[in-house]
């Protein structure tokens, strides 16, 4: 007797050879790759199953319209769930490959990659989740679209959160400083198990299904596409979808022993504990985060550390980039200023972050310093920096689209422009002429127009191209208290993190503050607030920096805590619905949190200052600064960069200007 596995075999050979034959001519097809696998679900393999293999439909700024995916190839999986289908290797080398497995209410995925030849794959509920999230802001049902950036480092990503060859958990996932360090692998296989259980009861995924819709609110008809759902949103439901957890099998481990308040999936990356202090992103035109790093590394939260002489460059998924990270150029102490300009250089403003008395380096920090770089990591400009403009204490650090560089003076009121991006043509508009004390950061909006945060004043000024003040700037209010970052959508509203409290030290001023408070507000582009009260809610604690995503809503980094499972202090990140409402889930206006209550809290955070959005969907936020017993520690410089997975919908990376979508031309 053959054993089913045998007689698969023999099966499969026989209609490969078929599909072989069949010409119109007599000629034989000679496909040039192939794709192995096998459908499974817990310890049961899936036979009789459709697997379909696509490739995801990419787009540029030659080809910006959605376009479906392409099928490749199709096949139904064997009596023990192995299948494989014979495809002709698309010319785009860096296409992204993905197979769906489907039958009824459930569908499993994977990403294949880019362009393999003979993998062997499986398909579980671990690859499912994982792939969904990865692929979230792509989705529209079993289609996958989107920018070829975006698409490709959405695969890489995926590779942190699962082994596509074994379907067992990614190894970045599994191991510090992730791994059982954070909620989020438990959170992860919870999700898995949810999966697990819709394959064997249908009711389970019917369960599924009303705690997963998407933005319009309809219900979802497979689970591959609910679970991408679920990433966007992820607090919608959390506690609801726990409940229908507890009453299914677990199939994997370990698992959440309480419902999480979103189905979020942070990962942190800290290259091995080097970074000290993160302040802020710049992403590049390939995805690749660059950050900011306040502090030295230091031994304790005693150690006085000196300011940092660093520049970090992480790829796409979170590996340190070869080289990175780099030095010179008068890197030091750079708090929350960098942009990249339309060349691909990054600027970074050098705000002088050290811990008195500095023990480490022989002189004081300079806190006058502007750093040029090229995008391989070399110095453009020079040991000391540019100096020029009368740069003080500064902070944000913003290029425009013309190139020009704008830098808003921490020290006092003012801000510097570098037209066109020369240094040496630098002029400084004064605060007397821009109407704020602690200049913070800049936003540019659709119009050209630059918006700055008046920390002491609470004010914003509004300067035009020129640097000259517009008629309405600068703009009080009283809801604009110790204001922070500050972020153009792409209809020229400006969002101002309204911190209440915050006093960043330059060159006086407080320490790190605890507790929560704070307000979004929402100024629109002739310079008036918009109606009714400030924004509050979504977990928003003493917000800092603040980014908008291409659909146009907000996600706020929180400086102050939450409150975790055992009473444990989180930091988290807050979520906002945007101008465009029907970006947001139903019966959500402008303004509403989109985020619970408690925002989306993790332990892979500590306080956040800056986050940023880039191609894949994916947010990133900088873990400055920990939750130390005592909040005036000399070094309490956070470890790590967080990207949540899939939460918030790609931009046209350099950010220059107000967000764009992926594949808009310059």
């Amino acid at each position: 007797m053959l054993s089913a596995l045998r007689i698969f075999r023999v099966v499969w050979a026989l209609a490969l050879t078929l599909t072989l034959c069949l010409t119109a001519g007599g000629t034989a097809v000679a496909f040039d790759a192939d794709v192995r696998g096998r459908v499974e679900s817990g310890e049961m393999r899936i036979g009789a199953i459709d697997v379909t293999l696509f490739e995801a439909s990419s787009r540029d700024a030659a080809h910006p319209g959605p376009r479906q995916a392409k099928v490749l190839g199709q096949t139904k999986s064997g009596p023990n769930g192995y299948f494989r289908i014979p495809y002709f290797a698309p010319h785009d080398t860096e296409a992204v490959l993905y197979l769906v497995a489907r039958r009824g209410p459930v569908a499993l995925s994977t990403i294949v990659g880019t362009v393999p030849r003979e993998e062997f794959v499986v398909i579980n509920d671990l690859t499912s989740v994982a792939s969904a999230y990865a692929l979230a802001q792509f989705m529209a049902g079993r289609q996958v679209t989107g920018g070829r950036v975006g698409l490709k480092n959405a695969a890489s990503m995926f590779l942190n959160l699962v082994d596509p060859a074994t379907g067992a958990i990614g190894s970045v996932l599994a191991s510090r400083p992730n791994g059982r360090t954070t909620s989020t692998m438990p959170t992860f296989v919870t999700l898995a198990n949810i999966s697990a259980n819709c394959v064997r009861d249908r009711q389970f995924c019917r369960a599924l299904f009303d705690n997963a819709r998407p933005a319009d609110g309809s219900l979802p008809r497979q689970s591959w596409p609910a679970f991408g759902n679920l990433a966007k949103f992820p607090g919608l439901s959390a506690a609801a979808l726990f409940g229908v957890f507890e009453a299914g099998h677990v199939f994997y481990r370990p698992v959440l022993s309480n419902a999480p308040n979103a189905w979020t999936l942070p990962l942190r990356f800290d290259n091995d504990g080097t970074m000290n202090g993160p302040g802020n992103f710049a992403i590049d035109r390939y995805g690749n985060p660059w950050v900011i790093n306040n502090y030295q590394p230091g031994d304790s939260f005693t150690d006085p550390v000196c300011a940092g002489k660093t520049l970090y460059r992480f790829k796409p998924n979170g590996e340190i980039f070869p080289g990175s990270p780099y030095t010179g150029g008068g890197i030091d102490g750079p708090g929350f200023g960098v942009t990249f300009d339309p060349h691909d250089n990054p600027w970074i403003g050098n705000f002088g972050f050290e811990s008195p008395p500095c023990r480490r380096t022989p002189q004081r920090a300079s806190h006058n310093r502007i750093s040029k770089f090229d995008l391989d990591g070399k110095p453009k400009s020079p040991a000391e920096g540019y100096t020029n403009g009368s740069v003080f204490w500064p902070q944000g650090t913003v290029s425009d689209r013309d190139g020009n560089i704008w830098i808003a003076n921490c020290g006092n009121g003012s801000v510097v422009v570098y037209p066109d991006g020369k240094h040496e043509r630098a002029r400084n508009i004064l605060s007397g002429t821009t109407g704020i004390q602690k200049a913070f950061d800049v936003a540019i909006d659709p119009m050209g127009r630059v918006w700055v945060t008046g920390n002491e004043t609470g004010k914003i000024a509004i300067l035009d191209k020129a640097g000259k003040p517009v008629a309405f700037s600068p703009i009080a209010d009283s809801s604009i208290r110790r204001p922070m970052g500050v972020s153009s959508n792409s209809h020229g509203n400006i969002w101002v993190s309204s911190s209440q409290v915050i006093n960043p030290p330059c060159p006086d001023g407080g320490r790190a503050q605890d507790g929560t408070g704070g307000k979004l507000v929402l100024i629109q582009p002739d310079g008036s607030l918009a109606k009714g009260p400030p924004f509050e809610g979504g977990g928003i604690s003493l917000p800092w920096g603040n980014a908008v995503d291409g659909k146009d809503n907000v996600f706020v980094a929180n400086f102050g805590s939450g409150i975790g499972e055992g009473g444990s202090i989180l930091s988290r990140i807050s979520h906002f619905c945007g101008a465009d409402t029907a970006n947001c889930p139903q019966g959500l206006r402008t303004g509403d949190p989109i985020s619970p209550d408690t925002g989306y809290t993790s332990d892979a955070l500590d306080r956040i200052t800056g986050v940023a959005v880039d191609q894949s969907g994916n947010l990133w936020a900088a873990d400055n600064w920990k939750f130390a017993a005592d909040p005036n520690s000399n070094n309490p410089g956070g470890k790590a960069v967080v990207a949540f997975v899939g939460l918030a919908a790609p931009i046209k990376t350099p950010l220059i200007g107000p967000p764009q979508q992926p594949g808009t031309p310059d």
